[in-house]
Order: structure tokens, then C-alpha cells, then sequence
């Protein structure tokens, strides 16, 4: 399938804005210095070993080449050929690069992805209501199906800090992976852990409030004084206060003494 590029009166663009320019062919051997699109499996099982995988078995960071990472994307596009030829327009689910926001350019490169838990992404219920799109006749999950099982997001793309420009993988780039992807875990177990102790102190603070409140609220009803049922009591009983009841207790039963 060709590339869904958006048609304008100026000329073709990409979903990022980036203005569409049909690329020479061989285009891997022109613009890549890398043909495949997965990476050494050796690599990921190095991070594996590291940093752990998620409660699936999967991995927790994963490394993916750029034009290979696909997600959905639903509605009414213009199809275009590699070459550029105008196919139509078409309405649908279709599979397209994930980052083409960010431009070609970092597509050209490896992207280190991390894991998000199927739970920050709210319930099945909520993401088919909030993603579904409705184009003529048709309605679609924008975004496609539920992630059940967690997706990945973009952590950073691999390549010069100074140039931007394309890295090669090697067991050194692997292992500075590692170290930012264990710093990165570290850190969101270290706010995690923060989070509940907030949250728990929050709790028995709540507590805490609401005994105060019921306490307050009995203090209300009693006038401060011990309650009575009995019927037109003398004046004397209803006016003991607690303190003269705690200041002079009752007789203890003979023969019962306090040590």
C-alpha cells in the first residue's frame, strides 16, 4: 500500500505538515544505511536481561525502526502511489507510521520505545466512545481497537546528540539504552511509591476528620451534659455535668477494692 498523504492546493503533504517530495529509488540504499527493520535480537535480549519485562512476558522497552513502528489511523484520505501518482481517495482503517509527526527524518532512524500499561489508556468502554469517528455511512475506531494488552510510546530516537544524524546500533548504544531505560524505571517507581504514600496519608487524614466531625456532632446533641431518658427529671440530675459524674463515682460494691 502507498503512502495516505494529504492533498493540497500547493502540493502533497505528510500528516506532520512536512510538504511530500517522491524519493529516487532505491529508496533504503539512497536514505538508509539500514535494510532491515528489526534489529540484532541479540540487542533486545540485553535489555530484556536488564530492565525486565512487562506482567504479558513482553518487553518493557523495545527497540523499533522507524518506518516499521505502524499504528491505525481512520478516515477520508488521498491515496498516493511511492511514486507519487494520485490513486483516489478512499475512507477507512488503514496502518501508517506512528512518528511521521516528527518528519521523515526520524523515521530514518531506530526509536526506543516503552510500555504503558493497558490501564492508563481508561477502560474499553471509554476509548470506544472517545476514538470512534464517523465519516458518511461509516463508523470507525479512529484509533483501532482497545490496547488489552498495554502499547508502546515513544521514549527517544536514536541518533547524534550533536548532528541528528543516523546512529548504527552496537553493543555500547545498547547498553547506554539500558542505563537510561533502568534510570527512567527508577525514577517512576520512586514517584509511584511517592503517590501512595500521598495517597494514604490522604485517607487517614480523611479519617481522622470524620471521627473529629462525629465526636463534634455528639458534643452538639448533649449540650456538653449526660443524656437522660427519664420523664420530667428534677432539675438537679439534668444539671450534674460530666465532670461532677468523673469527680465523685459511684460506691464499689462491698468487698471490691482498686489496688
Amino acid at each position: 500500500m502507498g503512502k495516505l498523504l494529504i492533498l493540497q492546493n500547493d502540493g502533497i503533504y505528510l500528516p506532520s505538515g512536512e510538504k511530500y517530495v517522491a524519493p529516487p529509488k532505491p529508496v533504503r540504499a539512497q536514505v538508509l544505511r539500514e535494510y532491515s527493520v528489526h534489529p540484532d535480537p541479540r540487542f533486545q535480549a540485553r535489555i530484556d536481561r536488564k530492565v525486565g519485562l512487562n506482567i504479558f512476558g513482553e518487553p518493557l522497552y523495545r527497540i523499533v525502526w522507524g518506518w516499521g513502528r505502524l499504528e491505525w489511523l481512520a478516515g477520508l484520505m488521498s491515496v498516493y502511489s511511492d511514486t507519487g501518482a494520485y490513486r483516489g481517495e478512499q475512507y477507512g482503517l488503514f496502518r501508517e507510521p506512528k512518528y511521521s509527526y516528527l518528519g521523515t527524518s526520524t523515521l530514518d532512524r531506530w526509536i526506543v520505545e516503552k510500555w504503558i500499561h493497558p490501564d492508563m489508556y481508561g477502560t474499553k468502554e471509554s476509548w470506544e466512545e472517545e476514538t470512534q469517528e464517523v465519516g458518511g455511512f461509516h463508523t470507525t475506531q479512529a484509533l483501532g481497537p482497545f490496547p488489552s494488552r498495554g502499547d508502546y510510546e515513544l521514549s527517544f530516537a536514536v541518533q547524534d546528540q550533536v548532528k541528528g544524524e543516523f546512529i548504527q546500533l552496537s553493543d555500547g548504544l545498547v547498553e547506554t539504552i539500558v542505563s537510561v531505560a533502568e534510570q527512567s524505571r527508577l525514577i517512576e517507581d520512586s514517584k509511584r511509591k511517592q503517590a501512595l504514600e500521598e495517597e494514604q496519608e490522604r485517607k487517614e487524614k480523611a479519617f481522622k476528620n470524620e471521627l473529629e466531625e462525629m465526636w463534634d456532632d455528639a458534643a452538639v446533641a448533649f449540650g456538653g451534659r449526660p443524656n437522660t431518658t427519664q420523664a420530667n427529671a428534677p432539675m438537679h440530675n439534668t444539671q450534674k455535668s460530666i465532670a461532677d459524674v468523673a469527680k465523685f463515682p459511684a460506691p464499689l460494691p462491698r468487698g471490691i477494692s482498686v489496688a
